[in-house]
């Protein structure tokens, strides 16, 4: 006869310790491999890389644009992951030139068509990377940039329009509450500062503290393989259906989702100063880019924009006197501007500030000059 097992079930105790000790290792191992790799363990061979900063898509209603709306991704390392440019060394025969700005550099075709002109500046081949994202916002742009020299840019050339002076910080900035603070801290910025963030990394970069990050980069990846690959809506679709969502969102008050829309289109829109002033606009924040630029060149432009008496123009008194405004500051502050906000006729544009091709143009035309002028790394000139 066999003998029969006398042995005990296992303590719970020990259960119980054995399984923490598991996810305690996983999560330290998630925690140093994430840090060493730059995030997003593991995912970013799902997704490839990226020339614009993502957006996603996700169902909601009937009354949504073909019954979809769109994300905008407010996570900094995400957005850097999904870039080529967090996945590319830069090699020396390179001259890196990064385009900051909200949508209209993100959903342009600008960085394309200016590299397709083979610019060679300081001896090396000029690489244009397109970091513009949605909303009109100095502070969301400060904030990428501090993380974008991470990726030793040359040279920063930096659209703005009048409204992302006013109103900060915006959305984008205070959901990225301790980088905003972090920046108001650093360079004397106006604003309240948050407490500062006192989780330890061993838990933020975990698994567990990653959790929402990773859910984010999911969302990604399958709406570029289901959306984008398998659907056959490429990023210029996906963008002319958050154009219009947001060009549309004041009428559609009913949909709570269209309610959130507008919400964020009437912060991203903020009533202008009828006599522009220095106190009005954010002009610190542009001192304070300089400053986390250096020692790389800046150029400023002072997007075009669609003006007239019409709805979805804007005034061109006030905007002159902005403009003007805008001029006599870069002068007292050194910086290289390009002042082109009536540079694109009206007949061009979309809407306030959106424009085609031909717009992109006139633009390019001015701004190739500008980045050959621009001094190389390091203060050199041109040779």
């Amino acid at each position: 006869m066999p003998t029969p097992d006398v042995r005990g079930a296992p303590h719970p105790a020990r259960v119980v310790a054995k399984a923490l000790l598991i996810v305690a290792i996983v999560n330290l191992a998630y925690a140093y491999l994430s840090s060493r790799m730059g995030g997003g363990l593991g995912l970013g061979p799902l997704l490839p890389a990226q020339s614009r900063f993502p957006i996603y898509v996700r169902g909601h209603s009937e009354q949504t644009a073909g019954g979809f709306s769109i994300q905008s991704v407010f996570d900094v390392p995400t957005l850097f992951w999904s870039h080529r440019i967090s996945r590319t060394t830069k090699p020396d025969s390179e001259y890196r030139v990064l385009l900051l700005g909200d949508s209209t550099v993100r959903d342009s075709l600008l960085a394309e068509d200016m590299q397709a002109g083979q610019l060679t500046k300081c001896g090396r081949t000029v690489r244009i990377y397109s970091l513009g994202y949605y909303g009109p916002s100095i502070m969301k742009d400060l904030i990428l940039l501090r993380e974008a020299m991470k990726y030793k840019p040359d040279l920063v050339v930096w659209f703005f329009e009048q409204e992302a002076l006013l109103g900060e910080p915006k959305s984008f900035a205070r959901s990225n509450s301790d980088r905003l603070a972090t920046l108001v801290r650093t360079y004397d910025l106006p604003g309240r500062v948050a407490h500062a963030d006192t989780t330890g990394w061993w838990y933020t970069e975990s698994l567990a503290g990653q959790r929402t990050r990773l859910n984010l980069q999911v969302r990604l990846v399958i709406d570029y393989w289901l959306l984008r690959q398998g659907l056959g809506q490429n990023d210029a679709e996906v963008t002319r259906l958050a154009i219009n969502q947001v060009s549309a969102a004041a009428g559609k008050t009913n949909d709570p989702l269209w309610r959130r829309i507008a919400n964020s289109y009437g912060e991203l829109r903020p009533a202008l100063p009828a006599q522009p002033a220095s106190p009005d606009y954010l002009f610190s924040a542009i001192t304070a880019g300089q400053a986390v630029a250096a020692p790389s060149a800046v150029i400023m432009i002072n997007e075009p924009v669609n003006l007239g008496k019409g709805a979805g123009q804007y005034e061109p008194v006030q905007y002159e006197a902005y403009a003007e405004l805008v001029a006599r500051i870069a002068a007292a502050k050194g910086w290289n501007l390009l002042n082109l906000w009536d540079l694109v006729p009206v007949s061009d544009f979309i809407d306030r500030i959106h424009h085609g091709e031909p717009g992109n143009r006139l633009v390019e035309q001015r701004l190739a000059p500008a980045i050959l002028a621009a001094p190389c790394a390091g203060g050199r000139t041109q040779p």
